[in-house]
């Protein structure tokens, strides 16, 4: 949140008509940083997320198997983007700094590779999250995550719910 504080007070977000060339510098600087640290903390974070599922699903190696290829996925979405992002340009700091590029100093790719990078991105980070959540549905209803059913009745529906505040629809009134 920093970051992004700091990058709109240097001009991110805004038409660049109104920025002169310094806050257009530093406002795509911090949307570099930001990007950079968005994408070192997912690994951390969907990797421990799997190792979770992983010693959950220890007793079924399908479930076992297809969370060790959303790892490698995660893993793989990580290095394509975390390289791509440091390679967009040459140096690195023309990623900023455009007028490096004007002189002739440094080398950028187009803006449909880093369209392409943040694009690919999101889908995996979507399509991966959809599949963590997708991959514990069967287990919720084979009682393997443990814990005791709890049924109740809320709003007309309803409802079969877990321990750990997960809860399904079941089946309507």
């Amino acid at each position: 949140m920093v970051l992004a504080c700091v990058g709109a007070w240097h001009g991110l977000g805004a038409r660049n008509e109104s920025l002169n060339t310094t806050m257009m510098v530093e406002g795509t600087k911090y949307l570099m940083i930001w990007m950079m640290v968005y994408v070192c903390a997912m690994l951390p974070v969907k990797g421990s997320i799997c190792m979770t599922m992983y010693r959950i699903a220890s007793t079924s190696t399908g479930y076992r198997v297809a969370i060790l290829v959303l790892l490698a996925v995660i893993v793989g979405n990580f290095f394509s983007v975390f390289i791509g992002i440091l390679l967009l340009c040459q140096p690195v700091e023309a990623n900023w700094n455009k007028a490096l590029v004007a002189a002739g100093q440094a080398k950028c790719a187009s803006m449909d590779a880093m369209i392409g990078l943040s694009y690919t991105s999101t889908a995996v980070s979507i399509a991966t999250d959809m599949a963590c959540a997708a991959d514990e549905v069967p287990r919720a209803f084979q009682g393997v995550l443990g814990g005791t059913v709890a049924w109740a009745v809320r709003d007309g529906k309803l409802w079969l719910t877990r321990p750990a505040g997960q809860g399904l629809v079941f089946a309507e009134k």
